[in-house]
């Protein structure tokens, strides 16, 4: 809580990065660079994505381009 609020203080944001495996430290060093330099960024493995990467932000937005939520969608669909 407290590393939160000092981001917040330093006008940086919360990101979590998931990843459904491990993936190269280049890859998250190529996707922090999209970021600001005082957003606290959080790199996690999450295995129910199967397959693609979630990134949430302030755990309000959030950029799921998962293969977990394509095959949710795809099967929503034909419901």
């Amino acid at each position: 809580e407290i590393e939160r609020l000092a981001t917040k203080k330093r006008g940086g944001r919360e990101v979590r990065l998931e990843f459904a495996r491990p993936v190269s430290t280049g890859l998250v060093d190529d996707l922090k660079k999209q970021f600001r330099a005082h957003d606290r960024i959080e790199v996690a493995i999450n295995p129910k994505l199967v397959a693609g990467v979630r990134v949430v932000i302030d755990s309000e937005r959030e950029l799921d381009n998962s293969m977990a939520r394509k095959l949710k969608n795809m099967f929503q669909k034909r419901i």
